[in-house]
C-alpha cells in the first residue's frame, strides 16, 4: 500500500482494492457499467493463471480468433502485452491447428475487351460520387463553409481520373459536370455509372444495386 508502482505499470494507474488485488485505474468512475468493467484486474502475461484464463475463454466461446479472445478476456482483465501473448497460446490449441483450413484462392475471370483495348483515353468511362465534403464558398465580404461533392470520372483503359465539383447529387447538377467533363476530355461511347444519366448520345450501363464490387476501377478512386 501506497508504494510507486513500476516505470512501465504507471500510465495504467494502477490500485489495489478491497481484496488486496491490483486493479487497472482510469477515469470511469461515474460510468454505468459494471465495477470489474471500469477497473479490470492487472495480470502479468507469465503467469499460469493467465495461461488458464486465456485457454478456458478460448475453448468456452467455440475457439474464437486471437483478437475476440482479447475482448472477451479485457471485459474483466488487462493482461499485460495481451497480442503477443494470446496468439502464442491460440497457436497451441490442437483442436484449431487440426480444423485450420486452407483457403481456397478463386481464379479470376478475363478482363472485359475495352480494358485492354488500344483506345481512345476516356472513351469509356467509369463515374461515381464522393462526399459529402466541407468546401469553402469564396464570398464578398467574407468565406462560407459548405457542403459539396465531387463527381468522379474513371478511364476504363488508362484509370486515369477526372475530378469535378458538385454541390449535391441532383440530376441537373450532374449533368453540368458531365458536360464540363466532356469539354474538357472529349466525348465518350459508353459510361458506367451508379448515380445518374443522360440522353447524350452515349451507351449507359448501370451496376445492379448494392453490388459496389462490380466497380473495380472507380470505387479505388473514391477511396
Amino acid at each position: 500500500m501506497g508504494k510507486l508502482a513500476r516505470r512501465h505499470l504507471r500510465k495504467l494507474t494502477p490500485f489495489l482494492d478491497d481484496d488486496h488485488l491490483l486493479r487497472v485505474g482510469g477515469r470511469l468512475g461515474y460510468a454505468e457499467i459494471p465495477y470489474n468493467e471500469k477497473y479490470p484486474l492487472l495480470l502479468p502475461k507469465s503467469a499460469r493463471l493467465t495461461e488458464l484464463l486465456i485457454d478456458s475463454t478460448h475453448r468456452k466461446n467455440g475457439h474464437p480468433l486471437p483478437q475476440t479472445v482479447q475482448y472477451l478476456l479485457r471485459q474483466n482483465y488487462w493482461i499485460l502485452s495481451s497480442q503477443t501473448f494470446i496468439k502464442q497460446r491460440i497457436h497451441r490449441c490442437i483442436p484449431c491447428f487440426r480444423a485450420k483450413p486452407r483457403l481456397a484462392t478463386l481464379i479470376m475471370g478475363n478482363l472485359p475487351s475495352f480494358r485492354i483495348s488500344q483506345i481512345k483515353p476516356f472513351s469509356r468511362t467509369g463515374v461515381d460520387f464522393a462526399g459529402p465534403f466541407q468546401v469553402k464558398a469564396a464570398m464578398i465580404r467574407k468565406i462560407k463553409v459548405t457542403k459539396a461533392y465531387i463527381c468522379i470520372f474513371v478511364c476504363m483503359v488508362t484509370t486515369a481520373v477526372h475530378i469535378e465539383l458538385v454541390s449535391d447529387l441532383s440530376t441537373p447538377l450532374f449533368i453540368a459536370a458531365l458536360d464540363r467533363f466532356i469539354g474538357r476530355r472529349g466525348r465518350c461511347t459508353d459510361t458506367r455509372c451508379v448515380e445518374n444519366a443522360v440522353d447524350n448520345q452515349i451507351r449507359w450501363h448501370f451496376n445492379p444495386l448494392a453490388t459496389s464490387h462490380m466497380g473495380g476501377l472507380w470505387e479505388p478512386a473514391v477511396k
